[in-house]
């Protein structure tokens, strides 16, 4: 069973007060507004590099789900993992690339209107595993209500105190364990006597063709 103790980032965490941005008009993050060439480095740079990782053996038997090796040359005797938070903010980064379709050809609409099916499964997927996590964390922080004179009404103060996760922390366990050759169709297999090797399911070797099976659409 996974406890806070055998998690194998646990021992890295280590908590900070941070006061969340008001996320509109004067007060933004750099995460907002209309998508860039800096905004995309900025998304990227915050998960990226945390989506595939590796633990070693004795870490991967305490994991509560069972978890693939690795399948890449010299390092079969190491397990796939992905911290959830890398994969939440994958998720909502693809949410955001949504909303901006010609830059970067996510719309669930093909140009004849029609829906793209895998594109809209994808959104689906994400939204509700940002969902999930956001119950599962349930950030229990205060938001105070003030009186607003601009609006002469009560509005929620959302620049406010939070108690985080330093997240550089987490960043800085994925240095030297990213995967950034990863490939998904391919995977170690191990023999009777203990030896392992790497079956290559990427491409067809007679024909040259790419193999993939038949399912409803791709998504992590």
């Amino acid at each position: 069973m996974l406890t806070s103790q055998t998690a194998p980032v646990n021992p890295l965490v280590e908590y900070e007060t941070r006061t969340f941005y008001r996320s509109r008009g004067d007060d933004k993050s750099p995460f907002q507004g209309w998508p860039d060439d800096e905004k995309d480095r900025l998304w990227l740079e915050s998960y990226h590099s945390g989506l595939f990782t590796y633990v070693d053996r004795e870490a991967a038997m305490q994991l509560p789900n069972v978890t693939s090796r690795v399948a890449e040359p010299g390092l079969e005797d190491q397990y796939m993992v992905v911290l959830d938070v890398f994969h939440q903010l994958h998720c909502l980064n693809f949410i955001r690339q949504a909303f901006y379709p010609e830059r970067y050809g996510r719309s669930m609409y093909h140009k004849d209107g029609t829906l793209d099916y895998c594109t809209w499964l994808h959104i689906d997927h994400c939204i509700d595993q940002v969902r999930q996590s956001l119950i599962c964390s349930a950030d229990t922080s205060i938001i105070p209500v003030q009186w607003n004179d601009a609006t002469k009404s009560m509005r929620p103060r959302v620049d406010t105190i939070h108690t985080c996760k330093k997240y550089d922390q987490l960043l800085k366990w994925t240095i030297g364990r990213n995967l950034s050759d990863f490939r998904g169709a391919a995977l170690v297999v191990e023999d009777e006597v203990g030896g392992l090797r790497i079956e290559d399911y990427l491409e067809d070797k007679a024909t040259g063709k790419i193999q993939v099976a038949e399912s409803e659409c791709h998504a992590i």
